[in-house]
């Protein structure tokens, strides 16, 4: 027996509340959570807003080293560091390979006796279709590589003036991916440190630079710099390190470091 008019009208308002209308709803906010446009996801590049970026950090720099309340006009800005020994760059920024992600990195240096470079830097990405800003602590950007999904190696460079006559040129390595809203950095493990970095010495009588490379096909790190120890040991020694770290599994693990020290005559 065929069912009366009210039960079907029934049957089918339960079947369109309880089945089509909750399909639905889940069908749209997932197109709104997880957009499958991936052009949603990429910031594209504008030099122009870019640029303009640049100048708002370098007065948010300036207005934390001077504690001060409000932005200043440029001619302000230059006032100031002309009364002091700071000094800023122009700054920089450098996309990552999906354009997933950006990192701004603006150097200076304070002068007294001796100058010590200083760094600030800030990343740019999307979560959820809402692009997130967080503080970083990245030095000049060489190269970003994209590993695998979510995952990254973003080679730097730096100079120090720790003490003295030591002058440093540095290099360093992060594995960085993105939970949620924040950047998760990944250790790489190597001279009883959580993170890459080393740096040669300008003391250090090599004809070499210090370098820091990524094999994208061998999937391996490779590195080599000088030390002189005569000014922390009174050892007139230079060592040279080269070694390879290799890309396994999702992290990097230290292959094998050659040293080759020469005493100076």
């Amino acid at each position: 027996m065929w069912p009366n008019k009210h039960s079907f009208i029934s049957l089918m308002n339960i079947f369109f509340n309880y089945i089509i209308l909750p399909f639905f709803i889940v069908l749209f906010y997932s197109f709104n959570l997880f957009p499958t446009d991936k052009s949603s996801k990429r910031l594209h590049k504008n030099t122009s807003e870019d640029s303009l970026l640049l100048i708002q950090y370098q007065q948010k720099i300036i207005m934390e080293i001077f504690e001060l309340d409000s932005f200043i006009t440029e001619e302000e800005k230059q006032i100031y560091l002309e009364q002091t020994n700071f000094n800023l760059q122009d700054g920089s920024v450098k996309y990552a390979p999906d354009s997933t992600f950006k990192i701004f990195v603006i150097e200076g240096d304070d002068c007294g006796a001796s100058c010590s470079n200083f760094y600030y830097s800030f990343i740019h990405y999307f979560y959820l279709g809402k692009e997130i800003v967080i503080p970083a602590d990245f030095t000049d950007i060489d190269t970003i590589y994209e590993l695998e999904k979510n995952k990254y190696l973003i080679l730097q460079s730096s100079s120090e003036h720790p003490v003295g006559p030591v002058y440093n040129y540095c290099k360093s390595a992060d594995l960085v991916s993105f939970t949620a809203d924040s950047v998760y950095y990944q250790p790489i493990f190597y001279k009883g440190n959580s993170a890459l970095k080393f740096c040669q010495q300008e003391s250090a009588i090599t004809e070499s630079q210090p370098f820091l490379t990524y094999n994208t096909k061998q999937k391996l790190l490779d590195y080599s710099y000088a030390t002189n120890y005569a000014y922390q040991l009174d050892l007139d020694i230079d060592t040279i390190r080269t070694g390879s770290f290799k890309y396994v599994k999702g992290q990097f693990i230290l292959q094998k470091e050659d040293i080759k020290a020469t005493a100076r005559k």
